[in-house]
C-alpha cells in the first residue's frame, strides 16, 4: 500500500478519525479547565486587567491602526470624500465596494470612517 494513493473511503475515514479526535482533545481540555477552576485556581492574568493595562492596550491598538497602510490609504480616500460632502455612512459603503477593510479585516462602518476622518494627518501625509 506504500506509494499509493488513498482512495475516498480512506480519506472519508482518516478524516472521521481526525475530527473525533480534535472533539476529544477539546472535551479534555475544557473539563481539565474547569477543574481546575474548581478547586480555585485563577485562570488568567489578574495584572492585565488593571484599569491602566487596559488603557495601554487601547492606545496600542490605536497606535497600530493608524500605522496601518490600508487605513492610512482608506483614510485619504475619506477625506476626498469628505471634501464632496458624502455622509460617513456613503463612504464606509464606498471603501467597502472598493475592497478597502479595517486592519483586522473587517467592514469600515460609518463611525470607523468618522475615526479616520477626524483623526491627524500625519506629516509625510499633509506635504
Amino acid at each position: 500500500m506504500k506509494g499509493q494513493r488513498p482512495d475516498e473511503f480512506t480519506i472519508h475515514v482518516r478524516g472521521a478519525v481526525a475530527e473525533k479526535e480534535a472533539k476529544a482533545i477539546s472535551t479534555r481540555t475544557k473539563d481539565a479547565l474547569a477543574a481546575m477552576t474548581a478547586r480555585g485556581f485563577q485562570l488568567g492574568t489578574p495584572a492585565n486587567l488593571t484599569d491602566e493595562a487596559r488603557a495601554k492596550g487601547q492606545q496600542q491598538r490605536q497606535l497600530n491602526a493608524q500605522a496601518s497602510l490600508a487605513n492610512c490609504q482608506a483614510a485619504e480616500l475619506a477625506r476626498l470624500y469628505r471634501r464632496l460632502q458624502w455622509d460617513y455612512r456613503r463612504m464606509a459603503a464606498q471603501l467597502t465596494a472598493s475592497g478597502y477593510r479595517t486592519r483586522r479585516g473587517y467592514h469600515f462602518t460609518a463611525a470607523g470612517v468618522r475615526r479616520l476622518v477626524l483623526r491627524p494627518e500625519s506629516p509625510s501625509q499633509q506635504e
